[in-house]
């Protein structure tokens, strides 16, 4: 626990490097120049609103924090970088921890723009998928564990972003159950079900044709045999940018068949046009919105195919 708690406020002062010491070569401060002392004079003659605004919290309440870290006994560091006043490091920590949102947007800016570099689709933050654990037959309810490849599985449903790292997990229900079901049942949907996940500025996550066509999650087009050249160029534009979480599961066969079902859905005609239409139809009925939105992303795409 010690050990957590030193490498937690280790983290803090990392971030916090950056805004409150001028570290930076005579080249770089040519480019940007910092504004020093922050700490040591700005934060000091701020007014009790303005501190507040920063820092997320009443000045008393900061004196309080500041009293009773002062009465505790410590050692001193005497090595590494010089070591900083109790004062400063929890100016560092309460900006830090009072600015965690305006961190996520710039993270979630950064995800979105990798995305779209990459692949050339907008507004992706993630990509949702789910894939199989294999496990030993439990000794209750073992049938509901047996999965569509015929072995025990529970699932595990992951989002990831642009450069590979789980940005949610979501595990544990018995593996005969569908990927929709299985995330409806996440932690995750019920986040976005209560608004506490914010998809601002037209931001979506993706995944494939088993999820439910949402403003926030964007899937492919089910191909009834009329698809035009724009929707297939969307499943494909898609696809490309989902593949980024199917790589993390490259070695569990259902994700490649997978894979390579979706990519010949693309490019060939089903036989079963009627009914896939209808379902379609059915389940994008009363989602008007997410239709439109899907819409606007197939007519803003470049032309691959």
């Amino acid at each position: 626990m010690e050990n957590d708690r030193k490498q937690l406020l280790s983290l803090v002062l990392y971030f916090g490097h950056e805004l409150f010491f001028d570290s930076s070569s005579d080249e770089e401060t040519e480019e940007i120049s910092k504004i020093c002392g922050i700490s040591d004079k700005i934060v000091p003659a701020m007014s009790t609103n303005q501190f507040k605004i920063h820092f997320r919290l009443n000045v008393d309440v900061f004196e309080t924090l500041l009293q009773k870290l002062h009465s505790i006994d410590r050692k001193r560091v005497t090595v590494g970088h010089p070591e900083i006043s109790i004062d400063k490091g929890c100016v560092i920590m309460i900006w830090y921890l009072g600015n965690l949102e305006s961190l996520r947007s710039a993270k979630a800016e950064t995800i979105i723009g990798k995305f779209k570099r990459r692949y050339g689709m907008p507004g992706i933050i993630g990509a949702v998928d789910g894939t199989h654990i294999r496990i030993n037959a439990p000794k209750e309810y073992h049938c509901s564990y047996i999965n569509r490849k015929n072995y025990h599985s529970i699932l595990l449903q992951g989002v990831c972003d642009s450069e590979l790292l789980f940005i949610d997990i979501y595990t544990g229900q018995p593996g005969s159950v569908h990927d929709a079901t299985l995330f409806k049942k996440s932690n995750l949907y019920n986040r976005i079900s209560t608004n506490n996940i914010d998809f601002s500025n037209n931001t979506h996550i993706i995944g494939d044709k088993a999820y439910p066509l949402a403003t926030y999650l964007m899937v492919p087009y089910k191909d009834n045999g009329n698809l035009t050249p724009r929707e297939k160029n969307f499943n494909l534009i898609l696809i490309m940018s989902a593949t980024i979480l199917h790589n993390l599961c490259i070695l569990c066969d259902d994700k490649v068949e997978e894979l390579f079902s979706m990519e010949k859905e693309i490019l060939e005609e089903s036989e079963t046009a009627p009914v896939v239409n209808a379902c379609e139809e059915i389940r994008n009925r009363g989602n008007a919105a997410a239709t439109q939105k899907r819409r606007d992303i197939v007519n803003s795409l470049p032309l691959i195919i």
